[in-house]
């Protein structure tokens, strides 16, 4: 500095001033470790939200709802660091039926959505569905209707030769001993070793098992039959042109065969 003196200076000062971003720009390592701090603060808000939103009259509703409005702080102290757009806070009301925090991946249910149904969307119905919903496409070979239900008893008769053989042992034993020197004979008393004894063999027995085996022919949207089956233990069985999914059969969302563009913005959105 001794050597160029104040007019060295004034040079050093005037090129920082053309080229601002060389000295107001965060670092790169900086930069990421800011964005590693603003997802954990959103993340750990969301969760906290979920919390208190499930049991908003638990003992630590006040704990989370101060702990939210840290979090909020953090958040925006964060956006502003990376210049990003302000995002709105979450709610520390408990009470509060609005959600306004970003719904951490391992908390989002599934939305199962037809793929020509999802690419008909518009892209800014696909971002709102996707920041609420985890997007599961549904091939068209994965849904259908059943066509054809055929069903088999497969039922086992329980054994009842355990109980027979310990009730004719227990009685045997009985009169081998009452007949014996200094024994007396009692009917009452064989019945009983008898009636013993069958308690006692029946543990080898085995019950009765019920099972009926049902094969399901499915047609999938994409003309595809497939036969799956299915075991319970009941006669009952699912009516023709139920719409179910595969392979598991489950005909918890009987939309999916008739799914249209609007009911998806209906449910979803």
């Amino acid at each position: 500095m001794r050597r160029f003196g104040r007019v060295g200076l004034c040079w050093c000062v005037a090129l920082l001033g053309m080229f601002p971003a060389a000295w107001a720009a965060p670092p790169t390592i900086q930069w990421e470790v800011l964005e590693r701090q603003l997802e954990d603060a959103s993340v750990r808000r969301a969760l906290l939200r979920a919390r208190l939103t499930a049991d908003p009259t638990a003992a630590d509703a006040d704990l989370l709802g101060n702990e939210i409005l840290a979090l909020n702080h953090s958040v925006r102290q964060a956006e502003r660091a990376l210049s990003y757009a302000p995002t709105l806070p979450v709610s520390a009301e408990p009470f509060d039926p609005v959600y306004r925090g970003p719904v951490p991946e391992s908390m989002r249910r599934i939305a199962r959505i037809k793929p020509a149904i999802w690419a008909g969307l518009a892209d800014d119905e696909r971002l709102a569905i996707s920041s609420k919903w985890r997007v599961e496409l549904l091939h068209a070979g994965r849904y259908g209707w059943i066509a054809d239900a055929q069903t088999v008893d497969e039922s086992t008769p329980g054994t009842t030769g355990g109980a027979v053989l310990g009730g004719v042992l227990g009685q045997a034993a009985y009169v081998d001993r009452a007949f014996r020197p200094g024994n007396n004979y009692s009917a009452g008393m064989q019945v009983l070793a008898g009636v013993l004894g069958a308690v006692a063999g029946s543990a080898m027995d085995r019950p009765p098992t019920p099972s009926f085996r049902t094969r399901y022919h499915v047609r999938t949207e994409d003309g595809s039959m497939v036969a799956v089956d299915q075991n319970r233990s009941d006669p009952f069985r699912m009516p023709l042109s139920t719409c179910v999914e595969l392979p598991s059969l489950s005909d918890g969302d009987p939309s999916l065969c008739s799914q249209t563009i609007e009911m998806v913005r209906s449910k979803y959105l």
